[in-house]
């Protein structure tokens, strides 16, 4: 989803994915997606952004995954993204290598 040609322009292909798992409600996976250095949080094209992420993240879920497809309740599919700046100092500070966790 980070590399189709709609999106990469605008993100730098960095991204933390995890699940939620909310005391009232169904699992739902959240995904945090840092943002090209040209494309302010403010910018009506990161929410355009942040959109097309999430539709096109659950669209890939239902057709590679059998078990998203099946057992997640259709009103809990559709991902939470959560855009960030550049260099986010929380989540994808500047000069740090992505860390993976499993």
């Amino acid at each position: 989803t980070m590399e189709r040609p709609d999106v990469a322009d605008k993100v730098t292909g960095k991204f933390k994915l995890s699940v939620t798992n909310e005391t009232d409600s169904s699992p739902r996976v959240r995904l945090h997606v840092e943002l090209s250095p040209s494309l302010p949080l403010t910018d009506q094209r990161a929410e355009e952004t942040r959109v097309l992420i999430q539709q096109k993240v659950k669209e890939e879920l239902l057709r590679v995954n059998s078990e998203f497809k099946h057992y997640v309740p259709e009103d809990s599919q559709l991902p939470e993204v959560l855009l960030r700046a550049a260099g986010d100092p929380e989540l994808f500070p500047v000069g740090v290598k992505h860390k993976w966790t499993f």
